[in-house]
């Protein structure tokens, strides 16, 4: 049986391999190897930011109680 490499399902992912290193190619951006550890770094930097704000809502939780509990109220914010 013979493959059908001009179907729309083959050609779009063709495209969606070919397209961004033409791209890349024309307009002189990051090679795909650069991409690649861009991304990953993005993905790390933006782990670590949702470690820290984390981190920032539990500590401003904490001083409100400590807030409330000097104050006797209830109503205090970071």
């Amino acid at each position: 049986m013979k493959k059908d490499f001009s179907g729309p399902i083959v050609m779009q992912e063709l495209n969606m391999l070919v397209y961004p290193r033409f791209v890349q190619q024309k307009l002189g951006g990051p090679s795909i190897s650069d991409y690649e550890k861009i991304k990953a770094e993005k993905l790390d930097l933006q782990l670590k930011y949702n470690e820290l704000l984390e981190t920032h809502e539990e500590t401003c939780r904490q001083l409100d109680e400590l807030k409330n509990l000097k104050n006797g109220s209830r109503n205090g914010t970071c």
